[in-house]
């Protein structure tokens, strides 16, 4: 049985189990229990578990026959299932956003100046993304790579558009890739390189709020912050960056 096939059904959310068992329904034709517990390899005592779960996602029917047979449902229909049943899941969930952010913002909001860590890349730069949403006047960005998200070309396509003046320090020399997407910064935003031996990644607010990531190694922790004293540290070390950097041509 091929490991990929199975792999790649997993991603429409069946369990390994499953995977393998509608597989082979679906190349072998309808089976008995027995007949598909020996085929995927599933134990006899878990093979009705796994028909059942099969059944309630639509991807095997039961044949009444003696002795009963199960088999597939036509893998076009089973599978454009699953992915209508997971539009209308997101489709739900983006419904219930706007009156979860309503509910959640004014806690958020009544927040005093703070100081936070969290970890993750990824983490680092989606807080920058949303950060950019909150902008109304100003951003600043120290990066190596000028990467880019979906949701940070969003945000900050959409902060420029509202006349947001945003300002970019790369601070290390551009390869292929990292120069497409510095263009794609520039038609966006005023664009220095000052190059660094240390490439430090930051983003400032308005001149009221920040986030830093710090590098070491495979991992990646970042800080966040709106105390006034280290926003002002960071807004100082931005400046002065900025008017040592030269325009990126």
């Amino acid at each position: 049985m091929s490991t990929a096939l199975v792999r790649d059904l997993r991603q429409f959310g069946l369990s390994e189990w499953e995977a393998r068992s509608y597989i082979a329904l679906a190349t072998k034709g309808s089976l008995t229990a027995s007949a598909l517990s020996s085929i995927s390899k599933i134990p006899t005592s878990k093979v009705y578990e796994v028909l059942r779960n099969l059944q309630r996602k639509s991807l095997a029917a039961l044949r009444a026959s003696r002795p009963f047979r199960w088999c597939a449902i036509e893998p076009a229909t089973a599978l454009k299932s699953i992915i209508e049943a997971r539009q209308t899941a997101v489709a739900a969930l983006e419904a219930k956003t706007a009156e979860l952010l309503s509910r959640l913002r004014p806690a958020l909001t009544k927040e005093g100046s703070e100081i936070w860590m969290a970890t993750g890349r990824r983490a680092f730069l989606d807080k920058a993304a949303e950060m950019f949403g909150r902008a109304t006047s100003d951003i600043c960005i120290v990066t190596a790579r000028f990467t880019r998200t979906a949701a940070i070309d969003a945000s900050l396509k959409a902060a420029a558009d509202h006349g947001v003046k945003i300002r970019v320090v790369g601070t290390a020399r551009l390869d292929k890739d990292s120069r497409s997407r510095a263009a794609w910064y520039m038609r966006n935003a005023d664009v220095r390189m000052l190059f660094m031996e240390v490439h430090p990644v930051m983003v400032l607010i308005d001149g009221r709020e920040t986030a830093i990531r710090i590098d070491s190694g495979e991992e990646s922790d970042y800080i966040w912050s709106n105390r006034p004293a280290l926003v002002m540290i960071m807004e100082s070390f931005f400046e002065n960056s900025w008017s040592r950097a030269k325009p990126l041509r």
